[in-house]
């Protein structure tokens, strides 16, 4: 065998190499993926609740400006209705936390996705290995059929 074809060998090696690791980021990244396609649509759900609750918190002032004074309930109607604006006050505070601990794993996802696309997440060795084989035993195949 002279030393062009073994240049050419490895050199087609090394090209399932790198197609190999890439299909094994790819691996990595989609659940990654998923989960950031996850978490934004949560951050949306709660942005959505948030919206509800200030729309039903606005309603509940508006109801409690017009409360008639001289009503024989008036007291225990507006006290109901400022205990339930103070408990949707509370819910909207949670969402704001809520929203902020998504965000943050969302920047988590992203920043785990940046490494794996940068390299600095290694793929199993092993895995790479079996792809590589895979990808020859394919090739080796694709020559003796075509």
């Amino acid at each position: 065998m002279d030393k062009t074809a073994k240049i050419t060998l490895t050199g087609k090696v090394e090209k399932f190499k790198l197609i190999a690791r890439d299909a094994l980021r790819m691996n990595l990244i989609t659940p990654r993926l998923s989960a950031v396609s996850r978490l934004e649509k949560s951050v949306a759900d709660v942005a959505k609740a948030t919206a509800e609750v200030n729309h039903e918190i606005e309603v509940l002032n508006y109801d409690i400006s017009k409360l008639d004074v001289n009503h024989p309930d008036y007291a225990d109607k507006k006290s109901g209705k400022e205990d339930r604006v103070k408990s949707l006050s509370e819910l909207l505070t949670d969402n704001a936390k809520e929203t902020a601990d998504l965000t943050k794993e969302i920047a988590n996802e992203k920043d785990g996705i940046a490494k794996i696309e940068a390299g600095e997440t290694k793929v199993s060795l092993d895995e790479l290995n079996a792809l590589v084989a895979k990808l020859i035993e394919a090739d080796a195949l694709s020559q003796v059929n075509g």
